[in-house]
């Protein structure tokens, strides 16, 4: 089951060579997703606890407890997230390809850089 088809009507417009898509939520389509979307976040921030379990394991409890910091807790950095997720997963579905920049890997750059 594709997210964006149950959940969005699409209109795909060609601007100076670049494809703008825009999406509109259908009538009833929240409901249709509702357990995918769960699923398809909890594997985002899943990555992110396996790697502060890895990296404590390693023995790096310092970096494990900066990383654990940094998992969002207000609902402004949820949402914020959440944007993110949704582009990694729209990319993927639509383009055919892993969003490299997905919101783990974001989370790791912010970290070490």
């Amino acid at each position: 089951m594709a997210l964006f088809e149950d959940w969005c009507s699409q209109n795909v417009e060609t601007i100076a060579e670049k494809r703008l898509w825009i999406l509109s939520e259908l009538a009833g389509g929240r409901p249709k997703i509702n357990a995918q979307m769960k699923e398809v976040v909890r594997s985002h921030y899943d990555k992110l606890t396996n790697i502060a379990d890895a990296i404590n394991d390693l023995g790096y409890i310092g970096a494990s407890t900066i990383l654990k910091e940094r998992l969002p807790t207000t609902e402004k950095a949820k949402s914020g997230d959440l944007g993110e997720i949704l582009v990694a997963e729209f990319t993927e579905e639509k383009l055919g390809m892993w969003y490299l920049f997905d919101v783990y890997a974001i989370k790791m750059a912010e970290i070490w850089l």
